[in-house]
């Protein structure tokens, strides 16, 4: 749930991301994304959620929210690719990431090796621990 009372889940098994838009009866949903993703977790205006691709790598997907709240009728506002800054796509170990005050924080790999890993709000990433 983000501040506004807005409320998004993950249904997992190929039934994406929603957004409930109708709380009076019967709820009603917005699909934001279509695919298989288990973990979802709003930091200040991003919507943050994990997707694990056909090659069996799991990795990180963002939604803007304001612009996704107020895109007009029939605009679809697309979900991003989280990459580093050099354009690197984050690989998670696990579907398991924390986003905190525009870092994200998560189990991946690092020099060959099992590694806690940080992208900061610049998109630097940084190794944290060894796992």
């Amino acid at each position: 749930m983000d501040q506004s009372g807005n409320v998004y889940f993950a249904s997992g098994v190929g039934r994406g991301v929603h957004h409930v838009t109708d709380y009076n009866g019967e709820p009603s949903v917005d699909g934001i994304f279509s695919e298989e993703a288990y973990t979802v977790q709003i930091d200040g205006d991003l919507l943050y959620f994990d997707y694990k691709e056909a090659s069996g790598k799991i990795v990180l997907y963002s939604l803007d929210l304001k612009a996704y709240l107020s895109a007009e009728a029939g605009e679809r506002v697309r979900p991003a690719l989280v990459t580093a800054a050099d354009g690197t796509k984050l690989e998670l170990s696990t579907g398991a990431f924390y986003a905190y005050n525009g870092s994200i924080y998560y189990a991946g790999i690092s020099e060959g090796k099992s590694a806690l890993l940080r992208l900061d709000d610049s998109r630097n990433l940084s190794e944290i621990a060894k796992l």
